[in-house]
């Protein structure tokens, strides 16, 4: 079993001016500011201190909190917040404060677009807020000139609380050509919850919209124009379905048809303040492999059947928490009891062994939610470009592709938010060590997986995609002729 993929952690899935955008129905403005002179009043060639644009925008930046962590946010004019999308999903509302005193519980998120690692929130009423600078202010930015991150990196508070502000300069501009975004890199100190903070020029432009760090020696943050285009893209449509967990469609029963290899049912124990005892009973004719594990990875409850037959060795943990699966887990594969800790998630994970025709009918002693995964099964055309994402529930990603014996496939899978991996392998069969598709000195950070496969026989082939993310990432799979 190989560690930390996200898959595989128990079982086998173990332009400048203005843009323009339609919003039913109406056109929604996002103003960018043209940066003559700073926001806070500096003319662009000067460079106010630290304290001076934490004094001019410390009003505008948001402390977001959910049950599985928390972020930041940056307040526009219009009362809708940006941050990005791995600090909200998978929830469709979250709670926001401000260093006033202003709480705003229960703010629904407007969209996602995991592609560019954003999310819109709101809108709330309040007053103040930020434009975003525009094309000129960023294209004007030039290597060593002053750069600020303002967020709520490391709270651990739940009330009211003030931002924090680094100070760094621009190193340089990163362009992640497959992905058509521009990155600012600055060696301005960031951390966790500093994600969804302003990025912020010497004169008090917000310039982009940190979220991306690099084994703690450097910060991204996306440019503020292509922030403002994954705005009018959510706004418009454009930026894919977000499927939030949502408690009011929780169901007691259900019945599941996998839409393709390895494409596990996934359902979710929404969050609760104190422990919940859980028991999820699975018809057995639909063969059913079951593991349960909590929004923190901790396995919650494994087959009974594969506690007696693989070590913890086998199973990639450790001899306490190996027993206490083996203590709880009776005597019936198709009966998952198990506990999940309070404040977090609970996730079933379910396939059915008698293939993907195989249906999986479910009762629960409490509401589930189901977490549909659009991307799974998926026929993939050679010589197009696939956008999709894993998020934060799902194991994996499945795609299928028909080969003659000898067809080579150029296959390149990338993110610009996480680590990315793949495997090739004949339909009916497993993926191993031997045929992973890793590190390929590509991409942002060159942790994008690219190579060329040739079939060694004609048939139905799987490609099965996954990440060492945690979070939800956002994926380009292109896969052409080799």
């Amino acid at each position: 079993m190989m560690a930390g993929l996200k898959d595989r952690r128990w079982l086998r899935w173990l332009d400048a001016g203005l843009c323009v955008a339609v919003l039913g129905g109406g056109v929604v403005a996002v103003a960018l500011h043209d940066g003559s002179t700073g926001p806070c009043g500096a003319a662009d060639s000067e460079s106010l201190a630290p304290r001076e644009v934490l004094d001019c925008l410390g009003d505008d930046i948001a402390h977001v909190t959910t049950t599985l962590g928390s972020g930041s946010a940056v307040l526009l004019t219009d009362g809708r917040l940006l941050t990005n999308a791995h600090v909200v999903d998978p929830f469709a509302v979250v709670d926001v404060s401000f260093r006033d005193g202003l709480v705003v519980d229960d703010v629904p998120v407007i969209g996602v677009d995991l592609q560019r690692d954003v999310a819109v929130l709101g809108p709330i009423d309040r007053e103040g807020g930020v434009e975003l600078a525009d094309q000129a202010v960023v294209d004007g930015l030039g290597q060593g000139d002053d750069l600020f991150l303002v967020g709520y990196p490391g709270e651990l508070e739940t009330g009211v609380s003030d931002p924090t502000i680094s100070q760094g300069i621009l190193s340089r501009v990163r362009v992640a050509d497959r992905f058509g975004q521009t990155f600012l890199q600055t060696d301005a100190a960031i951390g966790g919850g500093q994600s969804g903070g302003a990025l912020v020029d010497g004169a008090g432009h917000v310039v982009g919209l940190s979220g991306l760090s690099f084994a703690d020696n450097f910060a991204l943050g996306l440019s503020s124009t292509d922030v403002a285009a994954g705005l009018a893209g959510i706004d418009a449509g454009q930026s894919g379905v977000y499927r939030p967990i949502d408690a009011a469609s929780a169901t007691t029963t259900g019945t599941f048809t996998a839409t393709g290899p390895q494409a596990p049912l996934i359902l979710t124990v929404p969050p609760a303040d104190v422990d919940q005892p859980v028991q999820v009973t699975f018809d057995r004719a639909g063969a059913p492999l079951v593991t349960v594990q909590d929004s923190t990875g901790q396995p919650l409850w494994l087959p009974p059947t594969l506690l007696r037959e693989a070590s913890p060795e086998e199973l990639d943990m450790d001899q306490g928490t190996y027993d206490r699966l083996r203590g709880s887990a009776g005597d019936n594969d198709a009966v998952a009891s198990f506990t999940v800790p309070a404040g977090r998630f609970g996730v079933v994970l379910a396939e059915s062994l008698v293939g993907p025709e195989g249906a999986l009918t479910y009762t629960s002693s409490v509401p589930l939610s189901s977490f549909p995964d659009g991307d799974n099964g998926v026929p993939l055309t050679i010589g197009t470009r696939h956008e999709g994402a894993i998020e934060t529930f799902e194991a994996l990603d499945t795609f299928t592709v028909d080969l003659a014996q000898g067809q080579a496939l150029d296959v390149y899978l990338g993110a610009v938010a996480g680590d990315m991996v793949y495997w090739i392998y004949p339909v009916g069969g497993e993926p191993d060590e031997a045929n992973i598709v890793d590190d390929s000195n590509e991409g942002l950070y060159g942790l994008d997986a690219h190579e060329t496969f040739t079939a060694p026989a004609a048939g139905a082939y799987v490609i099965e995609v996954s990440t060492y993310e945690s979070i939800s990432v956002g994926y380009v799979l292109d896969a052409r002729p080799g």
